[in-house]
C-alpha cells in the first residue's frame, strides 16, 4: 500500500512539473508573438512627403523660423526633422524631435551658407529600418545689405579734357544683388541700373559737375536697402577755340584784306605802266627839243629859245651806232640821265 502512494505521488509531480513547463513556454511563446507582431507593425509604417516652410528670402545676420511637419502619421514614434542645403548635404543646418505630431521649428540665425535650395528630411527617431523621406526644395535666398560706395575714376580726375573719354566705376565693400543709379549735380543720368559703370565717351563742358552713385539691394522688390557715395568733382579743361560767329568775321575780313591787295597790286602795276609811257613821250619831246648827237659823239644841248649851242661833254666811250639803231636802249640811257638831273 505504501508503494502505491509512493508511485501516486510521483505521478502527480510529474504532472505538475509539465504543467509549470507549459506556462512558461506559453507566456514565452506569447511574448515571441508580440515581439513578432511588434516588428511587423513597425516595418509597416511609412512616412509621408514632409512640408517645408519658412521666408523665401532675409537679411544676413537675421533670425527668422523654419517650419516642417508631417499631414499622416501613423505611428506614435518620435519623428525627427532635419534642415539640410542642396549644397552641402553633409550638414546639418537644423534639426528637432517631434511627439505627438507636432510640427517642427527651426530658429536660425541667417548666414551665407543659408542661401540656395533647401530641404527637410523626416526619420523616425532611432529606427534606422524605416525609410526616411523628404520634402520639396524650397529657394532661399540671404541678402547682404549693400555698404561702403564709392567712386573710382579711369583716368584720373586731376588732367581731363575735353574730347576725352572717362570711366566711372561704383564700388561697394559689401552686398549682392545691387543696382545702381547716377546722379550729375543731384540730377539722375539714364543708365543701365545693373551696371555699376558709368562711361562717357566725350568729355565736354556740359559733363562737368559732382557725380554721385547710390548703391541699393533690390530683391523681388521686396527688401531695399540703399548706400549713397561721396560725391566727386569732375573738371573739363577746354582748348581756346574761338566761336563759329567769330572765325566768319576774322575769314571775312582776311578775305577783304587779300582782294584789297590784290586790287593794289594790279593797279600799282597798270599805274606804273601809264606813268612809264607819259615819261617815255615826255623824254621823247625832251630829246628832240633839247639832245643833239653829233657824228663825232659830241652830244651838245641847245635852249628851246636860243640859238647858241655849247658844248657840255663828250662821251668818248658812246657807242653812238647802237643807241641810233637801237632806239629803245637810247631812250633807255635818257631817262636814266633825265632822272639824275631831277
Amino acid at each position: 500500500m505504501s508503494h502505491t502512494h509512493w508511485s501516486d505521488s510521483e505521478e502527480i509531480s510529474s504532472h505538475a512539473s509539465c504543467w509549470t513547463m507549459s506556462k512558461r513556454t506559453f507566456f514565452l511563446l506569447v511574448v515571441l508573438g508580440f515581439c513578432a507582431m511588434w516588428q511587423e507593425a513597425d516595418a509597416e509604417i511609412i512616412l509621408d512627403k514632409p512640408v517645408l516652410s519658412g521666408p523665401s528670402n532675409s537679411t544676413l545676420d537675421s533670425v527668422e523660423e523654419f517650419y516642417c511637419k508631417l499631414d499622416n502619421i501613423t505611428t506614435n514614434q518620435t519623428i525627427l526633422y532635419q534642415l539640410f542645403n542642396k549644397g552641402n548635404l553633409n550638414k546639418i543646418l537644423g534639426e528637432y524631435s517631434a511627439h505627438n505630431q507636432e510640427e517642427a521649428t527651426f530658429p536660425l540665425v541667417i548666414r551665407l551658407d543659408l542661401d540656395g535650395q533647401l530641404i527637410c528630411k523626416a526619420s523616425v527617431q532611432n529606427k534606422s529600418e524605416i525609410n526616411s523621406t523628404n520634402s520639396d526644395w524650397m529657394k532661399f535666398q540671404v541678402i547682404v545689405p549693400v555698404k561702403g560706395a564709392h567712386i573710382i575714376s579711369s583716368p584720373s580726375l586731376e588732367d581731363l579734357w575735353e574730347g576725352d573719354s572717362l570711366t566711372l566705376r561704383c564700388n561697394i565693400t559689401e552686398g549682392n544683388f545691387v543696382l545702381y543709379d547716377w546722379f550729375l549735380d543731384d540730377n539722375p543720368l539714364l543708365n543701365d541700373s545693373s551696371n555699376s559703370h558709368l562711361l562717357i565717351p566725350s568729355l565736354s563742358s556740359k559733363n562737368k559737375g559732382k557725380y554721385v552713385c547710390v548703391a541699393k539691394n533690390d530683391y523681388n522688390e521686396t527688401l531695399n536697402y540703399t548706400n549713397k557715395s561721396e560725391g566727386v568733382d569732375v573738371h573739363v579743361k577746354v582748348f581756346n577755340k574761338i566761336s563759329t560767329e567769330l572765325a566768319a568775321i576774322v575769314f571775312t575780313c582776311f578775305s577783304l584784306l587779300i582782294c584789297a591787295v590784290l586790287a593794289c597790286c594790279v593797279y600799282g602795276v597798270v599805274l606804273r605802266k601809264r606813268q612809264a609811257r607819259k615819261y617815255i613821250f615826255r623824254l621823247k619831246d625832251f630829246t628832240d627839243k633839247h639832245s643833239i648827237v653829233d657824228d663825232d659823239g659830241v652830244f651838245n644841248k641847245t635852249e628851246e629859245t636860243g640859238e647858241d649851242e655849247y658844248e657840255e661833254e663828250e662821251y668818248d666811250d658812246l657807242d653812238t651806232e647802237a643807241y641810233i639803231e637801237d632806239t629803245d636802249v637810247v631812250q633807255a640811257s635818257m631817262m636814266e640821265d633825265f632822272y639824275e638831273e631831277l
